[in-house]
């Protein structure tokens, strides 16, 4: 597994959608708002002291690309 930082707009993107593909057939799921969670991870508006530095990740993969935040 190689895992390297979302860092395009590309991966970016695929960060994104892939809690839509996890959860298309939960009709309970309410999706949050892309500027909510891209917001967790910018540091200007995470308050964390500096302790701890926000990594949105993602894992590619031969046939589909496994995202982590």
């Amino acid at each position: 597994m190689h895992v390297r930082e979302v860092g395009d707009a590309q991966t970016r993107r695929q960060f994104l959608e892939l809690p839509v593909q996890l959860y298309k057939n939960e009709p309970n799921w309410i999706r949050p708002l892309d500027q909510d969670i891209e917001g967790v991870f910018d540091p200007k508006k995470t308050n964390s002291s500096g302790m701890v530095k926000p990594f949105a990740g993602c894992s590619l993969a031969t046939t589909a690309p496994l995202l982590a935040g």
